[in-house]
């Protein structure tokens, strides 16, 4: 699902030294990507809720999946790195230029 800011969902808390300050079901230690990655494997509420951590309830799985669902967080873009390709063109032109790196790349 991408990375999830929970900061400002109801059910969940961050509390330092309990699972080193990861989201947590409030009042519990019951871990909120749990929750989460359990939803996204295709087990539903009521099992995640009453089975897999009995006592979270399935109404309060249900609102921290749907919290999550609309609190994804887009990703970072990620840098593109030079090709080798890249590499080869800017060496052959500071070849041709020697003194071009010295005066800037704004002047080639």
């Amino acid at each position: 699902m991408g990375e999830i800011d929970l900061s400002q969902c109801d059910d969940v808390e961050r509390v330092p030294g309990r699972w080193s300050g990861a989201w947590v079901v409030k009042r519990s230690r019951i871990l909120a990507d749990g929750i989460i990655e359990n939803f996204e494997a295709g087990v539903t509420p009521e099992e995640i809720g009453e089975e897999i951590y009995d006592g979270l309830g399935a109404e309060r799985a249900r609102r921290i999946i749907a919290y999550a669902r609309t609190h994804v967080r887009p990703p970072e873009p990620q840098r593109q790195r030079a090709s080798h390709r890249d590499s080869a063109c800017i060496a052959a032109a500071i070849r041709a230029e020697p003194d071009a790196a010295a005066r800037g790349a704004s002047d080639w």
